[in-house]
């Protein structure tokens, strides 16, 4: 479990947390924001995402990383993922926010991503 600073470019400390008991045991920092660990059943290793989902990085249980990786669908953000079998992260992403609409405000434009 990752507990992050709420800012990119920050640090992170990743927990183990016992199911029994739910006692929590610090496995290890990492000096950047990753809010997105799973845990590849198949290696026991960790994988990450950082803040807005930049790069992903892979480590094993003492903390020494192993591989990093720049997010190759650069514009998703993935604030939630869940591991799959073989090896594999399933993420829900977003592109942007909605803009809450009030009546009589002005409201900047909205910027647009033009997708192929």
């Amino acid at each position: 479990m990752p507990v992050a600073q709420y800012r990119p470019n920050s640090s992170a400390i990743i927990y183990r947390v016992d199911a029994n008991t739910l006692d929590l045991h610090k496995q290890f920092e990492i000096k950047d924001h990753f809010g997105g660990i799973v845990m590849d059943k198949q290696t026991g290793h960790l994988v990450g995402n950082t803040w807005g989902s930049r790069r992903f990085a892979e480590w094993d249980l003492q903390g020494k990383q192993l591989s990093t990786w720049d997010n190759p669908n650069y514009f998703i953000d993935y604030p939630d993922c869940r591991y799959v079998p073989n090896s594999k992260m399933l993420c829900a992403g977003i592109t942007n926010l909605p803009r809450l609409r009030l009546p009589g405000a002005r409201q900047p434009p909205m910027n647009s991503v033009a997708l192929r």
